[in-house]
């Protein structure tokens, strides 16, 4: 073993001391395999590294020449002796050749760290919820990039808890600082942590028995989900979750209008309640105004209910969302009851034009100053309608299904398939999510008055 061990070493450019005279070369009249070593590296820039090539005749090793090669010389470079020397950031592959036979082996190239760069400066929190912490590292030239390894630190775990994933939680009212670490690098964001409820108005099912839909508004306080108030029970198929829409306070906040069947609108104010009835259909109900609802019908065409004058478009529409007298909606559906389906997003101003938004849209929803669009497809999409811009915003989520607006106008509630709820801040793309799980699916979301 010592032997084979030995004349391995030396075959490959090396000799170790105390080894016996290495095995004699064969000519390289037959190179039938060729090993190099080591089969990758990953280098920083300015590294260099030594490769070697041993070439086999059936079983046995013999002396042959051996020429390299490097794909990208921008990326890598190779002299003819093996050596390779990193130049720029990226992938390249060099390869060896030997009477014939070539074998290769990657490189992967990275920029040196030189800053951590950590997002949001300022983490906002709930008690009761948690966030990510987002760690980048800026590189020679500006380059950003996601690091492998972390080490996260709390200054205060009482305020606000840090774990190995990076991943903050709230505990208690107050400022702590959450302290990132990579090797020599270090970096720091300031985690707020408020202690204050959220409301909501949400259309559930529950998950233990599947088919049991109701609509309620509810606190989470401190991670912790308490039903205020059933505005409706054992409720029958409706657009709630064939649409993941239909639930919509009136602007004035006193009326709640929401999806209770196909062919029904239901209205629940603290003095009363009624209904919207409409043998064509009663899809996705939203409020025009304080006295006025507009609805999508089983064709597709839009309708009204309500003395208010409103301007509905003559194609077919679903997910009508309005504010002040515009009407976004769902237009050149393929099919508006799957999610996959391909749709469009078009919007009609108060003077009778309209426009198309976007290529890929559902479930639109205004803020509350009507400066912002919000919509979903498969992305969290935010449309500025005074400059046109259009961002999207990935959540760290499964698919997202139902979206609205906070009263702060720059954070949004969204709902994904897995029943998970996220805040989200439109203008950082920061999220965070109560620690706890709700504890039913949410098919569709309002923000509670």
């Amino acid at each position: 073993m010592r032997n084979v061990l030995c004349g391995l070493v030396g075959l490959v450019g090396f000799w170790v001391a105390g080894c016996s005279d290495p095995v004699a070369l064969d000519p390289a009249s037959s190179v039938t395999d060729l090993l190099v070593v080591p089969s990758s590296a990953t280098l920083e820039v300015g590294d260099t590294v030594r490769f070697s090539a041993l070439a086999f005749s059936l079983t046995r090793p013999v002396s042959s020449p051996v020429t390299w090669i490097s794909a990208d010389p921008s990326v890598a470079s190779v002299a003819g002796t093996g050596l390779v020397t990193a130049h720029g950031p990226g992938r390249t592959r060099i390869t060896a050749r030997a009477g014939g036979i070539s074998r290769n082996a990657d490189i992967w190239v990275r920029t040196p760290v030189t800053e951590l760069v950590i997002g949001p400066d300022s983490i906002p929190l709930l008690v009761g919820w948690e966030g990510p912490v987002v760690v980048l590292t800026r590189a020679v030239g500006g380059d950003t990039l996601t690091p492998a390894d972390h080490t996260y630190t709390s200054t205060d775990p009482a305020i606000a808890a840090v774990g190995a994933e990076g991943l903050g939680g709230g505990w208690a009212a107050g400022r702590a600082w959450i302290l990132v670490s990579t090797g020599s690098l270090m970096g720091a964001a300031t985690v707020v942590v408020e202690d204050r409820p959220i409301r909501l108005t949400v259309g559930t099912q529950s998950e233990r028995a599947p088919g049991i839909r109701r609509v309620k508004t509810v606190r989470i306080e401190r991670g912790v989900v308490t039903t205020e108030r059933i505005h409706g029970d054992s409720l029958p198929l409706s657009s709630l979750d064939l649409l993941n829409a239909g639930l919509d306070w009136s602007p004035d906040g006193k009326t709640l209008v929401y999806s209770c069947g196909r062919d029904r609108a239901c209205l629940w104010s603290e003095d009363s309640t009624g209904a919207l009835s409409d043998e064509d259909g009663v899809y996705a109900p939203a409020w025009w105004d304080n006295r006025t609802i507009v609805y999508t019908r089983h064709s597709g065409a839009m309708k009204s209910g309500g003395p208010g004058p409103v301007l509905l478009p003559a194609e077919p529409g679903w997910y009508p969302a309005v504010s002040d007298g515009r009407l976004a909606y769902m237009c050149r559906a393929e099919d508006p009851f799957y999610p996959y389906s391909d749709s469009q997003l078009c919007l009609l101003e108060p003077d009778g034009s309209s426009r198309l938004v976007f290529d890929c849209a559902r479930n639109p929803a205004w803020s509350p100053d009507g400066a912002s669009l919000a919509f979903l497809c498969g992305y969290l999409y935010v449309h500025s309608i005074q400059t046109r811009a259009i961002r999207a915003l990935r959540l760290p989520s499964s698919f997202p299904l139902a979206v609205c607006w906070t009263p702060d106008n720059r954070t949004v509630a969204v709902a994904d398939y897995d029943g998970r709820l996220r805040l989200l801040d439109v203008v950082s793309g920061w999220s965070m999510a109560p620690i706890a799980a709700f504890g039913e699916r949410i098919d569709a979301l309002a923000w509670a008055p």
